[in-house]
This record gives structure tokens, C-alpha cells and sequence, in this order.
């Protein structure tokens, strides 16, 4: 199936783009979005939803284009930058699919291999997936610390889990998120184990992106990671709290 010329029926799946001054990358990824749906048939309708999360080179601009040119591409705008975390609840709680996913738009990932997780849902709840990167010793070094880090805080243990997932949109709903930054994902994650979600694996290659540099791994980004970790701590400590209150 071909993808349609107009948006009258929820789709089977939403695509999150999340895009943050990405004015280079944004359009090459929805496009190889597109082509790798368009080769998946059986994935049916789908959207792509791209949040621009307050840019300031010209990312909202091309997101709008995007959106006029194509009927299942919808774009949302932060009026300024909230956040990973922000940017991923806003996404979802547009996303109108049966499933949804989120992906960066900095040309990472491969959708083509993305759109694997959702075949290998079958009838789960969450398909998560591990990373797998080519060598690359500073990486893996801050891979190890941040599992490290989320262990002995939040009491989680992520890895493998760290890739890219797919979950289902009733499932998803019914969530209460509050991270802004990356953690957002294992608020996800930890939710669904919680509850008992049924849930399958795979594996996700990471690649150099598209062009301009990760904002993910400089300290600044890490310090705002390490403190909602310790929010998310907090947050799951009352919870804990409430339920042992009833």
C-alpha cells in the first residue's frame, strides 16, 4: 500500500521526528522515512508528526513545508527549547496511530531497520531494542557510565534497552511522563515492566549523523540528565509512597 493523499482514517502508525536546530537533516530524514514505509506495505497508514522543539536555524520552517506537501506529515512547534523529554510527551500526545514510535532527526538510525520493531511486536505491548555501534572508545565509555548511573539512582537496570522502541498508543496514554530530557524513554520502559506489558527485543544500528554535532553528550546535557534522574527518583519514591497508602 502506497501512502494516502489524505488522512481520514487513524493510522496503524505514528512516527515521531523529534528536531531541534536540524534544518540540514530534518527533510532527508522524513523523506527516507517515506521511501522505508512505502517499502513495508504491510505497515499500512501511517503519520509522521515532527516536533520542533523551539529551533532557531530555520528547522520550523522546513517542518511546515514538510507538512504542506505531504497530508500525513504534521508539524508541532515548542516557541522555545523545552527538551528531549518535552519534545517526545508532546509528539505522543499528538500521535494518533495505534502504534508510535520516536526517532531523532538526525539521520542516526536507518528506518528502514526501525520499522522492524514494529513487525516484531506481534501482538506485544513494547518492542524495545539495544544499540549496536561501530568502535568507538568515548561512546561506549559514556554508555557504560550513563547504565551505571541510571542503575544505582533509579534502581533500573537499561541496558539493552536503550535502542529505539515501538509501544502501543492505549498503553502509552494511560502514562503519566514527566522527564524533559532523554529519560523520558525509560520512564516509558520502566512504566511497561511495571505493568506487566508484554514485551519482544531487537537491535538497532546507531550511525554518524547526517551532519552538525549530538547535542546529547556534552556535560551540560549531562548534568540535565543526572538531575531528572534524581526527579525521577523522587517521583517514583511518592508513587511507592501512595501505593503503600492504600
Amino acid at each position: 500500500m502506497t501512502e494516502p493523499t489524505t488522512q481520514t482514517t487513524r493510522p496503524a502508525l505514528s512516527i515521531v521526528i523529534l528536531a531541534f536546530n536540524e534544518v540540514d537533516n530534518l527533510r532527508p530524514v522524513v523523506e527516507e522515512t517515506k521511501r522505508a514505509v512505502a517499502a513495508n506495505p504491510w505497515i499500512g497508514t501511517f503519520e509522521i508528526v515532527v516536533v520542533d522543539d523551539g529551533s532557531t536555524d530555520g528547522t520550523a520552517g522546513v517542518a511546515d513545508a514538510l507538512a504542506a506537501e505531504n497530508a500525513n506529515v504534521r508539524a508541532i512547534h515548542h516557541p522555545r527549547n523545552l527538551g528531549i523529554g518535552a519534545g517526545t510527551r508532546t509528539g505522543y500526545g499528538a500521535a494518533q496511530g495505534d502504534y508510535v514510535m520516536a526517532v531523532g532527526a538526525d539521520g542516526e538510525v536507518e528506518m528502514a531497520e526501525v520499522l522492524q520493531l514494529v513487525k516484531l511486536m506481534d501482538g506485544a505491548d513494547l518492542a524495545v531494542s539495544r544499540r549496536r555501534r561501530g568502535p568507538g572508545a568515548h561512546r561506549k565509555l559514556f554508555t557504560y557510565g550513563f547504565h551505571r548511573l541510571t542503575s544505582l539512582i533509579v534502581g533500573f537496570n537499561i541496558e539493552g534497552m536503550e535502542g529505539i522502541y515501538v509501544v502501543r498508543r492505549d498503553i502509552l496514554r494511560d502514562m503519566e511522563l514527566y522527564s524533559n530530557t532523554s529519560l523520558v524513554n525509560l520512564e516509558v520502559i520502566m512504566q511497561a515492566v511495571r505493568r506487566g506489558c508484554r514485551i519482544r527485543s531487537g537491535e538497532i544500528g546507531i550511525h554518524p549523523r547526517l551532519s552538525g554535532e549530538s547535542k546529547m553528550t556534552n556535560w551540560r546535557a549531562i548534568a540535565r540528565v543526572f538531575r531528572e534522574m534524581l526527579k525521577l527518583r523522587w517521583h517514583l519514591w511518592r508513587a511507592g509512597r501512595r501505593k503503600k497508602g492504600k
